[in-house]
């Protein structure tokens, strides 16, 4: 994430603004699953020390709590409802927080995986592709105690790309190892379809352990400042597609934006595409000394997701321009709406506007905000 003016906001903004909408989005084939377990653990299966605990990360949640005190606990888990394989790998992000009595070794702390079932949810699978949920020493310094919830645990983000084998699979969250003593809690956890990486030229050798770079990049940017939209602005968002080499740009098959609209806590708000082939080239002028933005191409774009334009709630744009399941480039974007108090113009002689520079001093200026 950049730190431009016109990119980044504020945090204290968002301090002040108003409280997050709880999430309850319908099951898609793109997100087979999500719940923040406000219903409790509907369609869960329970194992040994396994229960729904009214600890919860925001009001009207609760989350899915797991207990390890002797060795005869170790399989201790949950087990989420049978979910469809969407023929693709799966993204499973969620919030945990730990009370471990003691663990410097993340290899034993709690965790959750991807296990293969049949349509019964009989699992084909002794599982063992863990992602842990790893002790944070943190945790232990005074300076953090503003991040504690009232039972003095600490939230934090999860996520992981699995890819589920067989038609069928469930989640599960569990102890790996034994001798463990402590618990585990999970909660908002959602399960989405993931974008298959195509690379887009043969690997050589020293590339073939992972992706090969892209000669672009792509870059967002608004007209509004600071990143705010006013309620009644356009909400549109510009997309810049530049080489970093400065060679022309190579034609494209069937170019198009694949967003994603998330919270500042990784809620999803929104998704879809737009069609990149309508961007053309812009005059751009030379913002730092190590990237030329001489030839590129520009999309101008108005976004149409209701959802996307709460007011008082801090959102994060992600945004790749995919050519035939290639990701050519991508970027994000943070930016929020606002709806502040309006003064009639007969009333302007009454107020002043007042915007401060560097270097000191002051201007007068108007605005029908």
């Amino acid at each position: 994430m950049r730190t431009q003016m016109n990119r980044t906001l504020m945090p204290a903004i968002f301090w002040m603004l108003g409280a997050l909408s709880a999430v309850g989005s319908a099951a898609t084939a793109e997100v087979p699953y999500e719940s923040s377990f406000a219903d409790g653990a509907k369609d869960w299966t329970a194992v040994n020390r396994a229960t729904v605990s009214d600890v919860a990360r925001r009001p009207g949640g609760k989350s899915l709590l797991i207990i390890q005190s002797n060795d005869e606990e170790q399989n201790s888990a949950w087990l989420s409802p049978v979910l469809k394989n969407p023929g693709k790998s799966v993204r499973v992000s969620l919030w945990a927080a730990d009370n471990y009595d003691n663990q410097k070794d993340s290899s034993f702390a709690a965790a959750f995986e991807v296990i293969p079932c049949d349509k019964d949810g009989n699992l084909a699978s002794a599982g063992g592709d863990w992602t842990h949920i790893p002790w944070d020493d943190k945790r232990q310094m005074p300076q953090y105690r503003h991040t504690f919830t009232r039972e003095g645990l600490r939230w934090k983000h999860y996520e992981a790309v699995k890819r589920p084998g067989g038609d069928f699979f469930r989640v599960r969250l569990c102890w790996p190892k034994t001798r463990i003593q402590g618990e585990c809690y999970f909660t908002d956890i959602r399960v989405a379809a993931a974008a298959e990486h195509v690379p887009a030229a043969p690997q050589s050798p020293l590339q073939a352990t992972g992706t090969p770079p892209s000669r672009y990049a792509l870059e967002i940017s608004t007209g509004v400042t600071g990143n705010l939209f006013y309620v009644d602005d356009p909400f549109r968002f510009e997309f810049l597609l530049f080489p970093t080499d400065g060679k022309p740009i190579e034609p494209f098959a069937e170019p198009v934006i694949q967003y994603e609209i998330t919270d500042y806590e990784r809620f999803h708000v929104a998704a879809g595409t737009l069609p990149f082939a309508g961007a053309a080239p812009v005059t751009v002028g030379k913002r730092d000394r190590n990237r030329d933005r001489s030839v590129n191409l520009r999309l101008s774009a108005l976004f149409p997701d209701a959802a996307a334009r709460e007011v008082g709630r801090e959102f994060f744009l992600h945004a790749k321009l995919v050519d035939v399941g290639r990701v050519i480039a991508e970027d994000t974007v943070t930016y929020g709406v606002v709806d502040p108090r309006r003064t009639d113009p007969a009333e302007y002689d009454r107020c002043r506007f007042i915007a401060f520079g560097e270097g000191g001093g002051f201007r007068n200026t108007e605005s029908k905000h």
